[in-house]
């Protein structure tokens, strides 16, 4: 009984249609696996329809769209990155440190692909101490990881 009463109020939650107009609008990093290269996400606030908690939901060509089914990958939902598992990144290896932060997608660029996630790093770097791994792509939140010595 418990399922089908959340089954039945995730359907029910409701997303702007085609016409609606956020409140405010932001961009967040966008990446799919294989792309190469992140790309900016248009972000929409609601503050009269039940999107995500914060009342946010993404551009898509015929409308809005939840969070929970955008199609760019993210670390949040991947085990490595839930049990801090070290990363090996173009052969070199990184461990996790410090919190997510945000940041503006020009401060970081694409360096590699870890299990189809955007990996960056600051523009210019070949071999960065620092790497940046997309953890919530509506708000560019990266998870930084530092080379292991």
């Amino acid at each position: 009984m418990m399922i089908t009463a959340l089954v039945l109020a995730a359907a029910l939650q409701t997303y702007p249609g085609p016409d609606a107009q956020p409140q405010k609008l932001e961009i967040g990093c966008g990446y799919t696996p294989g792309a190469g290269m992140m790309f900016p996400i248009l972000i929409g606030y609601f503050d009269h329809y039940e999107t995500d908690f914060y009342g946010r939901a993404y551009a898509t060509m015929s409308g809005w769209g939840g969070l929970e089914d955008t199609p760019f990958s993210a670390a949040a939902d991947r085990d490595w990155y839930r049990q801090d598992a070290p990363l090996t990144v173009a052969g070199r290896d990184y461990v996790k440190y410090g919190l997510p932060r945000i940041l503006n997608r020009t401060d970081v660029v694409w360096f590699a692909e870890h299990d189809g996630v955007v990996v960056a790093a600051e523009p210019g770097q070949a071999e960065p101490e620092v790497v940046y791994v997309l953890v919530t792509p509506e708000d560019c939140g990266f998870q930084p990881y530092q080379r292991e010595q």
